[in-house]
């Protein structure tokens, strides 16, 4: 039989498994760390500007 013809068995590969894994949880916990993040700055921008504007408006009334 000829060698190069023969079609080999795939065998998982343990040591690139665990690489993929490890790369993938440090990608979800990036995601996560940042989702964690942008809420609550948004939330803090909206409320100073929603401050600022009521200041804002405030002096209008008494300056006028």
């Amino acid at each position: 039989m000829n060698r190069y013809l023969m079609i080999h068995t795939l065998t998982p590969d343990a040591a690139r498994a665990a690489r993929v894994r490890q790369k993938c949880r440090r990608t979800l916990e990036s995601r996560k760390r940042r989702a964690n993040l942008v809420a609550p700055v948004i939330v803090g921008a909206f409320s100073i500007f929603y401050v600022l504007a009521i200041v804002h408006d405030t002096l209008l009334l008494r300056m006028s």
